[in-house]
């Protein structure tokens, strides 16, 4: 679960507050370099799993929820040059950077081997992301909501503005099983729309 808040400022600079708190083999993953790196190691190792250009990490923590469901919460402060990018006098903002996942290529030879997804893709990724607008300016349309449903999981993100804030919510929930050779193909395409899908922009104008 990731809640990110963005105060994106007329140079299309923006200071980003992101706090993700991970469960299960998320968990693990995330309990290891809290226990096992120290602080510069840890930055190191964040600073490699943030996909964004052209920013800072300036401020990073990561805390331990010894709780009957173990939980880590990741808090991180970054400072994010050219977040939008201008064409003429609109800016196009995209509005999931930091939790946007790739596509998978297409494979040079048919797959023969069953698909297996394990225990880590058996799990549901909620993200809330808010946006501070620049003063100025305001949201041409809303993306549309979009649902994506397969037998692997399901994916759903919609928009919403209100005056200066826009808020994007996205949920993705993955199945682990076993799957014949001849579903890495829609495996391949559910994961290309999620892929295509996390590229939403939103369009902002100066009225």
């Amino acid at each position: 679960h990731g809640q990110f808040y963005h105060a994106l400022n007329a140079n299309r600079d923006a200071t980003a507050l992101a706090t993700s708190t991970y469960t299960g083999l998320q968990h693990d993953s995330r309990a290891d370099i809290l226990h096992r790196m120290n602080q510069t190691d840890q930055k190191s190792w964040l600073l490699k799993q943030i996909r964004i250009p052209n920013f800072d990490l300036t401020e990073f923590g990561l805390t331990e929820q010894k709780t009957q469901i173990p939980a880590i919460t990741e808090r991180l402060t970054l400072a994010v040059r050219r977040w939008a990018t201008p064409s003429g006098t609109r800016l196009f903002l995209p509005v999931n950077v930091l939790s946007a996942t790739p596509a998978l290529p297409t494979p040079a030879q048919p797959r023969v081997a069953p698909l297996v997804l394990g225990p880590a893709w058996d799990f549901v990724d909620t993200d809330t992301v808010t946006f501070q607008l620049p003063a100025g300016y305001a949201p041409e349309f809303a993306p549309e909501p979009q649902t994506i449903e397969s037998k692997f999981g399901r994916y759903a993100a919609q928009t919403r503005v209100d005056g200066q804030k826009l808020t994007y919510v996205r949920q993705w929930q993955m199945h682990r099983g076993r799957y014949a050779a001849a579903d890495y193909m829609a495996w391949i395409d559910f994961r290309r729309k999620i892929a295509k899908a996390d590229k939403t922009q939103m369009v902002l104008v100066k009225p």
